[in-house]
């Protein structure tokens, strides 16, 4: 008797009225699309048909010379056409001492096709996400929802529609509005599920999952779904050091020696340093930076043996602040906060020992490259059969052709004699790939 109590106690104090979610990223019935008119965002009906999208394999290599745009373009090419995205939230780390009013740190693993990977957020990075969708969907020319429309609402809440075609159209996105500090230990699993279901709902919709915020929520850019470029590594917004960063300024010599490292500090990072907003990304054999303001990649990093990471006040003069050197390059960024400073070594860290540990580490003869077996190889006794191999190359080239030659002169003849005219010189060669 006391137990079947307890129960009926316990099933009263969990049920949550709709005044504890946000319900404002309603869409009406109709299918919607979002095309860009002037810059500006504006919906249009679609058909049913519309939804019956094409699996694909993989997006190409060559779009990532064709989908590239500025950030906060509403037509920014990113997902995988036909795949949908699933967000678990695995775990979460609750920290009352330095985040009293965010305690929780949520690990949300989303899934796309074959890639997998990790966010953490805290709930006021959610409820950011919510409140400029919220902002997004209120400037749209949606018409107000009828009778028809508000019992198919209600009929939304928590339940996820399919279409004839398979495509999930996506239930009511629904957020929790209760502030996290009020959320005690034994009721953060419901929490969790509340938060997994809106993150769900909010990435069937279409409007909202390419929305500018929710791709930069998720970190992704037009460079993450690409399979021939490797796993989808960790991406974000940083400030960069402009320049090819060394350590910065001295003030005349000042600060050569650590006498002072407030004074480091404040050249560093305030007086003498300029920064801007870069998206940096990690691959499985380098890393690099995009324009976000033209959408257009800055610099692509090889991993190689002399690559190193470092941080600190003492290393750099700033608290949030990661170097990575190469044997080519050195790069200063900043990051927001510590613990995301933490965050990108350890994933430099961890991509340099795994997947791009036979360039990292030490090779036969001190060769960059590591040992490879059961190779096409041929020997070359003078230039003029060098030359013709690269002619065949470049011809039969499908993607990329990458020109590494300082002092190559663009009128060269790669094939000799020229019996064919300047058939194969090397300027017409390359104008013939380019209008392939």
């Amino acid at each position: 008797m006391e137990t079947s109590t307890h129960t009926r106690t316990l099933s009263r104090s969990t049920t949550l009225s709709d005044d504890d979610f946000d319900d404002k990223l309603d869409v009406p019935p109709v299918l919607l699309t979002m095309i860009s008119v002037e810059g500006k965002p504006v919906l249009v009906e679609d058909d049913e048909n519309d939804y019956k999208t094409d699996l694909v394999d993989a997006i190409p290599f060559s779009t990532i010379f064709t989908s590239s745009g500025k950030f906060k373009s509403y037509q920014r090419k990113i997902f995988v056409p036909g795949l949908d995205v699933t967000v678990a939230i695995e775990q979460s780390d609750r920290n009352l001492t330095s985040h009293f009013l965010n305690p929780n740190l949520y690990t949300i693993t989303l899934t796309h096709g074959d890639f997998t990977w990790q966010v953490k957020r805290r709930y006021k990075h959610i409820q950011h996400l919510h409140q400029q969708l919220v902002l997004f969907r209120t400037s749209l020319n949606i018409p107000f929802p009828t009778k028809t429309h508000r019992q198919r609402r209600d009929n939304f809440k928590n339940n996820a529609v399919v279409s004839k075609s398979g495509k999930r159209k996506g239930a009511l996105p629904r957020f929790p509005n209760k502030p996290e500090v009020l959320i005690s230990h034994d009721r953060l699993q419901n929490r969790i599920k509340q938060l997994e279901d809106y993150l769900n709902n909010l990435l069937a919709i279409n409007i909202y999952r390419n929305h500018p915020e929710t791709i930069q929520f998720f970190e992704l850019s037009h460079l993450s779904f690409i399979h021939d470029l490797g796993f989808k590594g960790q991406e974000g917004m940083v400030k960069k050091r402009l320049g090819n960063s060394g350590e910065g300024c001295k003030f005349m010599g000042l600060f050569t020696g650590d006498c002072c490292l407030r004074c480091k500090h404040l050249c560093n990072d305030v007086l003498c340093s300029t920064w801007s907003d870069r998206w940096f990304f990690i691959k499985d054999q380098c890393f690099g930076y995009i324009h976000p303001k033209t959408g257009r990649i800055g610099n692509v990093i090889l991993f190689d043996q002399g690559f190193e990471v470092s941080s600190g006040l003492r290393a750099l003069g700033l608290h949030t602040g990661v170097q990575i050197s190469t044997y080519t390059r050195q790069l200063v960024i900043n990051c927001w906060t510590r613990r995301k400073c933490r965050e990108w070594i350890r994933a430099l860290k961890e991509v340099a020992h795994n997947q791009a540990r036979d360039f990292t580490q030490y090779n036969q003869r001190h060769s960059f490259a590591p040992v490879r077996n059961s190779i096409n190889a041929t020997w070359f006794v003078d230039g003029a059969g060098y030359m013709s191999a690269v002619a065949d190359a470049l011809s039969n080239a499908k993607e990329e052709i990458f020109i590494a030659d300082w002092w190559l002169s663009p009128e060269i003849y790669l094939k000799r004699p020229a019996l064919r005219g300047d058939y194969w010189r090397l300027d017409k060669v390359l104008q013939r790939k380019s209008v392939s």
